[in-house]
Formats: C-alpha cells, structure tokens, sequence
C-alpha cells in the first residue's frame, strides 16, 4: 500500500511539473510575439477646440488705503470735558468722539436767546400798530395841510387889508409867521407819514431781529461744536491731548505729544487701492473695469472692485514710467489700510467661445514654415511665416482621419495661456499643439514641450 502511494504522489509531482513547463512556455512565446510587435504611436500630442470662457488682464501692484481720513478738533478754546474712545477703536458716523465744557458756551448761548426774544418783540409790536400809526400820521398831515391852507389864506387876505389901511404891518408880520410855522408843521407831519408808509421802522426792527438771529446761531454752533462727532465710520487713528487740558480751538491737532490743541484723526473704514500701471498697458485699460485681487493676508481668498481713476500724467519709477490709478473695493471689512495688494485688470472678455492652447498657433506657424520652406525661398519662407503669426489672423494644424491638415483661424482673445478661435474651428476639432519626435527646427521643440497648454493634451 505504502508503495502505491508513493507512485501516485510521484505522478502528481510530474503532472504539475508538466503544468508548470506548459504554462511558461506559453507566456514567454507571447512574450516573443508582442516583443516583437512594435505598437502605433501617435508623433503630435492634441487637444480638442472646447468651449470656454476667457479673459485678457493687465497685471498690477499697490496699496490698500483709506478713503477718508481726517483731523477733528474743536471749534472753540476752552477745557477738555470728556474723551469718549480709544486708539483703534471703530466708531459710526454721528457718535460722540469727545466733550468740551460747554460752562461759558451755555451763558452766550442764553444771552443770545434773551436778545433774539427782546428786538423779536420789538418787531411783533411795529408790525401789529405800523397800520394805527400810519393812519395817525395820515390825520396829522391831513390838519397840518388844512392848518398850512387857513394860514395861507389870513397872510393874502391882510396884505391886501394893509394896502386898504384896513390893518397894520405888524397884523400882516403875525400872519406870516403863523403861515411860515404851519408850513413847518406840514413838512413834519409829511415826512412822518411818508416814513411810516415805507415801514422804516419795521425794516429796522426786522434788520435788528435777522442780527440776533445770527448771533443765537453763532452761539448755537459753537455749543454744538463743543462735541466732536464722527464724520463717516472709521477708526481711531490718533488721539492728541487728555481730558482736563486747555486747548485753543480752529487749529489742526499736530500729533505730538506736548501739543496744546487737543485732536482727534479718524480713518475711514471704507477703503481704495493706490495702484500703478506700467505704461506698456496703459492703453489697455480704462475707468470702469472690473479687478481682482489679493492680499498676503489672506493668500487664498479673492476680492473683487473696479478701476475707478486714473492719472493723465506718468511719473518714473525706477526708470520706468508708471501711471497711478484708484480701484475701488467691494468688500473691505476684513482689509486694512496699507496692506499690499497684487492687482488683476480685467480688459476684456468671452464667454461660450471656442478655445485652443496657444501652442496650437505656435505649432501652426512652425509647421506652415517648413512646409512653404520646401517650394520657396528662404526669404519668401520668412515672410510668410511673418504673416502667418501677425494681427488676429492665424494657422493650425488639425488631425483630420489621422491625417494633419492646415486650417487658417481668425483669434480672438488670449490670456497667454488659451486663445480664443472666432472663426475657422469647430468644439472637438482635434489641433495639433506639438510633436513626441524630434524635429529639426527649434520652434517646433519648443512647441512640443508646451504640451496641450491648459486645455489638456489627448
């Protein structure tokens, strides 16, 4: 028995040695087989004209700063009362910054009131009897003409009695002094009425009333002033003084530190960007485009604003004449004043438009090169790789059943990386943006090392 199974253990060995044999020698004559079939590979590397958007930008640097900043002060000397923040503190328009004693302002303030009420009532008084007084004075000239008359009459009436002897000289001498008095007293009474009927007097009590006005106002304004407000929401950038010091009031705060004028510098929360741009894309820019753009702060957030202004005048920097420009920014709650910014400038745009790598144009030109080169000159070859490349004309080369085909386009914008195709292609043409084997001149090397550009090569 023992001997029986010993065969069969020996033949089971063979039989998988047998397997084994069979099995390796299978795969190493496959192995000769593929070894010795050379696989198709493709000598372009392509990519598909896809639809995309696209943008042409001028890049930019500079500085985030403030829109507003401003020094506050009081408008009258007198003692610091009150200071009401802090340095960096965020404050809103309107709130009350800091308090002057407003002891001595109160007094002129009510001395004002009291002088405005005096001449107002003077003037109430002038305008209710200006009609009686005027109808008085319209009687008294009416009797002192009536008087003037009688008086006229009795001096004609004697001097011709006195030729007669029917009266003495010194009758007629009374006379006309009693006719000379009336006719004062009618001049009187006259220029009385004419007076009142011109309202003089209420034309001055009511000159004496828009003065007191003044001054009530005047002191109303210098009370008001004995706070400082601020302006806009902003931050406290300085603050000069103590409460309790003497400050003169009107000058600006100087900012040191034995200052005798107590001041407030308030920055505004809203914020700009001081840019500038180099003049080889000033003419590429304009007042209303939109930016983007980043801080160190956050490296990985955008923010967004427009070009707001832009300086007619270069100044140089480094030699190099720049442009200054303002941007505004739409969302500046987390951004501070003085941060620098690396500013995008959106020029141009499209959107749903077919797109290509620009290695696709660069190949084209190369290609259209070497082709020409074989029928023309060198000269006639140089000139047309010359024209191949200018303007917004272009040329590709299009895998058309495995076969490569030359296609004129018509570019649009580019933003250096993709291109975009306004006429010529169609979404899932297959272009040629390079080659995987060597070539002889330089600019196709340098074509195919670009790949399928930020499209992606097939």
């Amino acid at each position: 028995m023992s001997q029986t199974f010993f065969a069969r253990l020996v033949k089971s060995r063979i039989a998988l040695i047998v397997i084994i044999l069979v099995v390796l020698g299978a795969g190493y004559l496959g192995w000769r087989y593929y070894s010795g079939t050379k696989a198709k590979v493709s000598p372009y590397t392509t990519t598909k004209a896809a639809e995309g958007n696209i943008q042409e930008t001028v890049s930019a640097s500079g500085n985030l700063i403030a829109l507003q900043n401003v020094a506050l002060t009081f408008k009258t000397q007198g003692y610091v009362d009150t200071c009401n923040v802090q340095l960096g503190d965020l404050v809103t328009t309107g709130e009350v910054l800091a308090t002057e004693d407003t002891s001595d302002l109160q007094d002129s303030m009510d001395q004002a009131e009291a002088s405005l009420e005096s001449v107002q009532a003077n003037y109430n008084e002038l305008v209710s009897t200006e009609p009686q007084e005027i109808a008085q004075a319209q009687a008294q000239a009416d009797q002192a003409n009536t008087a003037l008359d009688n008086a006229k009459s009795t001096l004609d009436r004697d001097q011709q009695l006195l030729g007669a002897g029917g009266v003495s000289q010194s009758t007629v001498d009374s006379d006309n002094s009693a006719y000379q008095q009336a006719t004062a007293s009618y001049q009187s009474a006259e220029y009385t009425l004419a007076q009142d009927q011109t309202h003089a007097n209420v034309a001055a009590a009511a000159a004496q009333v828009k003065s007191a006005q003044a001054g009530e106002e005047q002191a109303q304004s210098n009370l008001t002033a004995a706070s400082i407000t601020a302006p806009f929401d902003g931050y406290i950038d300085t603050i000069t003084g103590n409460p309790g010091m003497w400050t003169g009031g009107g000058a600006v705060a100087s900012g040191t530190s034995t200052a005798t004028q107590f001041g407030i510098i308030l920055t505004s929360t809203q914020l700009l960007i001081d840019a500038e741009i180099n003049e080889a894309d000033i003419s590429k820019v304009s007042v209303g485009q939109p930016i983007t753009f980043t801080v160190d702060t956050y490296p990985n957030q955008t923010f967004t604003g427009a070009l707001t202004a832009l300086s007619p005048n270069a100044t140089t920097v480094s030699n190099v004449q720049m442009y200054e420009a303002h941007m505004s920014v739409a969302n500046y709650s987390k951004l501070k004043s003085g941060m620098p910014a690396t500013i995008t400038i959106i020029t141009a745009s499209a959107n749903n438009v077919i797109l290509i790598p620009e290695s696709a144009l660069s190949y084209g030109a190369t290609y259209s090169t070497a082709s020409t080169a074989k029928t023309a000159t060198r000269t006639k070859g140089s000139a047309a790789s010359k024209s191949a490349t200018s303007s917004s004309q272009g040329q590709v080369v299009v895998l058309v059943n495995g076969q490569p085909q030359i296609k004129s386009v018509v570019t649009g914008l580019t933003d250096n990386v993709n291109v975009e195709i306004i006429s010529g292609l169609s979404v899932g043409d297959l272009v040629i943006t390079g080659s995987t084997t060597a070539t002889k001149t330089s600019a196709a090397s340098s074509s195919s090392s670009s790949g399928g550009g930020a499209l992606g090569g097939l």
